[in-house]
């Protein structure tokens, strides 16, 4: 008797201290981002068409259709092309794109990231920057800071 009381009485302290984080639907979209916080990371997606929100406990979550702020032309993001000519790499983008910055990195890393040396060259509609192939990996973006 003093054994099965003692079982209950346990159990009965350990379940409120495991507690359980699940979702219980879910959708596969495109695009998207990251929040985080604390010990908690969160991806979401952009034009997600599960409008809603959900909350439990100190955790709220808020769905539907995201957009970014958007401006005149300055606030769209330049494409960036990369193409093999010879012994370079030829990085071009469309003109204008005032304040970017061509940058490279052998790694993803955030503080890996260097600008290219060179300035660019206005070649018809786009801007343009030779590189000399290397070995090894190497990464390109156009950076604003």
């Amino acid at each position: 008797m003093k054994t099965a009381l003692l079982g209950i009485c346990l159990t009965a302290v350990a379940l409120p201290l495991a507690a359980e984080y699940r979702i219980d639907w879910f959708t596969m979209d495109g695009g998207g981002g990251r929040s985080s916080g604390g010990n908690y990371s969160l991806v979401g997606t952009i034009g997600q068409p599960d409008a809603g929100s959900m909350a439990g406990g100190n955790f709220s979550l808020v769905g539907g259709f995201w957009s970014l702020p958007m401006g005149g032309l300055e606030s769209v993001i330049p494409g960036l092309r990369i193409h093999v000519a010879g012994s370079d790499v030829v990085l071009s983008w469309e003109n204008p794109s005032t304040g970017y910055k061509l940058q490279s990195s052998p790694t993803l890393s955030p503080t890996a990231w260097v600008d290219v040396p060179g300035v660019p060259v206005v070649n018809g509609s786009d801007k343009q920057v030779n590189y000399l192939l290397q070995p090894g990996h190497r990464f390109f973006r156009l950076f604003k800071p």
